[in-house]
């Protein structure tokens, strides 16, 4: 198969294919949830070449673990390469932990390498939300 643009359209079929539940958002972005956590399916750049998929922590947490979440995203980051994961607080106070996969697909992308793009981004997405709960817990 040659490779072909990345669609919306694209992805859909990719996630229904796999018998995944989504929606689409009021931007008209694909998203859904996996192990809890909440992901997102952006295409983005002058010809929406750049597939971003972000996901969301499925708990927010407070200020006062903060110490812990930053040094455990530092940890993963010295060790792995993807997601990038990051925080962000909001007006109430609370914190949300979100990961992130990129990658442009400007001279396109075959299914099956675009099924690689979303599998990889949910796996070690969830596998960084795993070891997070787990030192949550500690």
């Amino acid at each position: 198969m040659q490779p072909t643009a990345v669609t919306r359209d694209r992805i859909e079929e990719l996630l229904k294919s796999n018998s995944w539940y989504y929606w689409l958002d009021n931007d008209g972005d694909l998203g859904g949830q996996w192990c809890d956590n909440t992901f997102s399916f952006m295409l983005r750049g002058d010809s929406k070449e750049v597939l971003i998929i972000t996901g969301r922590y499925h708990t927010p947490l407070t200020m006062d673990q903060l110490s812990l979440v930053r040094a455990h995203i530092v940890d993963w980051h010295r060790d792995k390469l993807w997601p990038k994961c990051y925080h962000r607080i909001d007006d109430g106070g609370r914190m949300r932990v979100f990961t992130e996969v990129s990658l442009a697909h400007d001279r396109g992308v075959t299914d099956d390498q675009l099924m690689d793009h979303i599998s990889c981004a949910l796996s070690t997405s969830n596998q960084f939300f795993d070891t997070l709960t787990e030192a949550l817990r500690s």
